[in-house]
């Protein structure tokens, strides 16, 4: 693997460690549902859920179990931000689309999130205006339609506050199925329903609105008095038990959920900057011995440098030294050559010298 792989491998890993402790602090201090509202559809196949958490935050989810092609084609297309109206519904008509999409009541800046969960729609709403409107629907304990156009596409639904257990019965009766589903959410399993101010599952349970795991109605069986009133003493004592413990165990209950629920990421967070960290000394330890190497190479070619800088050094040197002799050389051989020219001369002066003296001597008449 050359080092430039494990360079994006370790950018790689770098940014899996932010994300994975961005979701482990998430998690671990996410803010804790305190209690939710229930809004009954009239086809009685939609269902939206307002849930109240401990920041004083809400979050407002509409499903649409088992799905509609009209759910989904109005909302796909919307790009997460989409031209929704929540409106009373005596001013709609159903024999005319323009009259549930009145322009005094579209939400403004209104986004949501599509998601599909099995044959299950949902649409998560994200907008303070939607949360009022529908808190104020609420408190009155009155109906309202939610509708979203795009385009040629229109989907339509009004909702209900479920207040009274006679909303359930009849929601119950209509759709047995669909009832089954909704009590067997996570978050409606484990939270109050502040309206009815009790868990739904144990309302259904004491009015026979009956249900299994797998989403199927359960029919209720035949039972003598006296099973009945063993059972009902059984639940009282079952209740004041739980009353008086519910405030012992809270606390010790979310730190365990948080403990058992997240130690795996923190496992998994732990190996990855293990694996990081023997990545990088690796790839320290090859950037040393490059460095290294690198170095040695340097200082040889260096040292060459210097060699072949002295050598020329030395053979300049010598050349001038050669020069200057040579130079010395030629001008003492011309000194040499000049004095032998004068000698030369000398002499030859002398020997006329002598000629004619002799030939002064030896003068005679003929």
């Amino acid at each position: 693997m050359s080092i430039f792989k494990r360079k994006n491998l370790s950018y790689f890993l770098f940014r899996l460690i932010i994300f994975l402790s961005y979701f482990i602090f998430n998690q671990t201090y996410a803010a804790n549902v305190v209690n939710y509202s229930l809004l009954l559809g009239e086809n009685s196949s939609t269902v939206m859920y307002i849930f109240r958490f401990d920041d004083n935050s809400k979050g407002a989810f509409l499903v649409e179990y088992g799905g509609s092609n009209s759910f989904k084609n109005a909302h796909t297309l919307g790009q997460n931000y989409g031209n929704s109206y929540i409106m009373p519904p005596k001013y709609g008509d159903n024999n005319k689309q323009e009259t549930w999409t009145r322009l005094e009541y579209k939400l403004k800046n209104f986004q949501y999130n599509y998601e599909v969960r099995g044959n299950d729609q949902i649409l998560g709403l994200a907008s303070k205006e939607s949360m009022q409107l529908i808190e104020r629907y609420i408190s009155n304990y009155e109906s309202f339609s939610f509708s979203s156009k795009n385009n040629n596409n229109f989907y339509k639904t009004i909702l209900v506050p479920a207040k009274t257990i006679f909303d359930l019965k009849i929601f119950y009766k209509n759709n047995k199925r669909v009832y089954c589903k909704i009590i067997n959410e996570t978050e409606i399993v484990k939270h109050i329903n502040k309206e009815l101010n009790k868990n739904l599952v144990t309302i259904s349970k004491d009015n026979g609105l009956l249900c299994n795991n797998k989403f199927k109605v359960e029919k209720p069986k035949e039972k003598t008095k006296e099973k009945n009133q063993t059972n009902n003493d059984q639940k009282k004592s079952d209740k004041e038990n739980i009353k008086n413990n519910t405030s012992k165990n809270k606390k010790l209950s979310k730190n365990d959920n948080y403990l058992n629920e997240y130690w795996l990421h923190f496992v998994v967070l732990f190996v990855v900057i293990f694996f990081i960290f023997k990545i990088n000394r690796s790839t320290n330890k090859e950037k040393l011995k490059t460095s290294l190497s690198k170095k040695k190479n340097v200082e040889k070619k260096a040292a060459k440098l210097k060699k072949t800088k002295i050598r020329t050094d030395k053979n300049l040197e010598n050349k001038e030294f050669i020069n200057e002799k040579l130079k010395i050389k030629i001008k003492e051989e011309k000194k040499i050559v000049n004095k032998e020219k004068k000698d030369k001369n000398v002499i030859k002066k002398q020997v006329e010298k002598q000629i004619d003296e002799n030939l002064d001597d030896l003068d005679f008449d003929v």
